[in-house]
This record gives structure tokens, sequence and C-alpha cells, in this order.
């Protein structure tokens, strides 16, 4: 689990990995300290080399996959795609019949595991990741019939 002593180091990660359209010190501290949330951290020689997030209200149907991040020196060796199955064990173990989450339309790679997992492509928010204005796809994972 991550916790806030992991703010600083998760800062600098999400800044790499996002150059663009990294999240601000205090989305990240409201998703760090959100009793709703569950925020993870993949570490590799002491060093955080991957982190995740998902957010579920108690009594909600709907889990959101808020972030998944892998360093580049931990891509392709299957970090992300355990990180993210953990996430989604922990939403169905909440009671969401449904995941959604957002990705960039330009990140195939993301795609191709969200569509490994299950999930489809239900919405388009146009030019939402800025300042590149790049599409986000919604995609959706039912739980449940």
């Amino acid at each position: 689990m991550a916790t806030l002593a992991d703010l600083d180091a998760l800062m600098v990660l999400e800044r790499t990995i996002f150059p663009d359209d990294a999240w601000s010190v205090d989305g990240m501290t409201q998703e760090l300290s959100s009793p709703h949330g569950h925020f993870l951290v993949v570490e590799h020689d002491a060093e955080i080399v991957a982190y995740g997030g998902a957010h579920h209200l108690p009594g909600d149907d709907v889990a959101d996959i808020q972030t998944i991040a892998v360093t580049a020196s931990a891509r392709g060796k299957g970090v992300g795609a355990a990180l993210f199955d953990e996430l989604m064990t922990w939403c169905s173990g909440r009671g969401a019949k449904r995941v959604l989450l957002d990705v960039r339309a330009d990140n195939l790679v993301a795609q191709k595991l969200y569509q490994s997992r299950g999930f489809d492509t239900i919405a388009v928010r146009e030019g939402y990741y800025q300042p590149a204005h790049v599409d986000a796809l919604v995609m959706e994972r039912r739980l449940t019939s």
C-alpha cells in the first residue's frame, strides 16, 4: 500500500512518466489519503518502479481505476499487468459491479492490456488529455451479469 510517505517519490515518477499531464500534488495527496481508495506501489531494489490506484465509494456499483504507471525500466516485465490485476481484485472485493477507466487514445499498450482483461470502449472524451489535446477512451468491464 502506498502512503503519504511515498508522495515525493510518486510525484517524481508521475512527472517523469506523464510529463504533459501529470497529476498535481494535491490530487495525489487526496488519492493517497482517501478512505475509499486503494493505492499500491511496486518496488524493486528499494525504489518504486510502478504504482496504481483505484477508487470505490461504499454502496456504489461503479469503481474507477484512477491510474497505472510503470517506469521505463520495468515495462514489458508484467509489472503493470500484475498491478492492474491486484486493483481489479480490490474493486471486485468492494462489491463493484462495473469498473471504469480512462486511457489515452494513443496508448495502445495500455489499451491492449485492458482489452485482454475484458474491458470494452464505451465512450470517447475528446481532447481530454491536455495540453496535447489527446482523446481519452472510456473503458468498462462488468464484473457481474
